[in-house]
């Protein structure tokens, strides 16, 4: 029986904070460098969106912040959102 902490039971996962998005913070950062995160709904990659106007994409979970990433910037200021898109079939 799932409860409601077992993240297998939910479409997506958008907490900033947990076990499983703790490296997408940069070493030396304070905690509101990362704007927002969300895992796909297979619970294998990660995105975050943070203030230096980047987009990183990581495996899931990024547990510290040595884990490889690609790292897409483009945007001059804040990403404050940063989400999958399913596409039904």
């Amino acid at each position: 029986m799932s409860t409601l902490t077992d993240p297998s039971i939910w479409a997506t996962s958008t907490c900033k904070l947990g076990w499983d998005v703790n490296g997408v913070y940069p070493s030396g950062a304070d905690g509101t460098d990362i704007n927002s995160v969300d895992a796909d709904e297979s619970r294998q990659l990660v995105v975050a969106g943070d203030d230096f106007g980047s987009i990183t994409i990581y495996r899931y979970p990024v547990l510290n912040n040595s884990h490889q990433c690609i790292k897409l910037t483009g945007h001059s200021e804040h990403v404050p959102r940063a989400r999958f898109y399913e596409a039904d079939g």
